[in-house]
């Protein structure tokens, strides 16, 4: 397994973690990594879509063409939700 850190902003970094060669957990990398709240979702490939399960929102899905595309997303929408609190 192998975990990328991305910080694609000074406020916000996303620790995204392969458990398999398609699935990914993301986390906020800015919060302890025993602290429950860090946990934003996962990304798994599907065919050719990434498909994004954000814990806040568990019942909907978001699809994207590029892993980079689904991280972009989370990114945004991690951003959102931090803003919202």
């Amino acid at each position: 397994m192998s975990v990328i850190t991305l910080g694609r902003s000074p406020d916000l970094s996303l620790e995204i973690l392969a458990l398999s060669p398609h699935q990914w957990r993301v986390r906020d990398a800015d919060r302890a990594p025993d602290d429950a709240t860090s946990l934003v979702g996962f990304v798994a490939q599907i065919g050719t879509a990434y498909e994004i399960t954000l814990l806040a929102d568990p019942r909907s899905r978001h699809y994207c063409s590029t892993l980079d595309q689904a991280i972009e997303y989370l990114h945004g929408t991690v951003a959102e939700m931090r803003q919202a609190s």
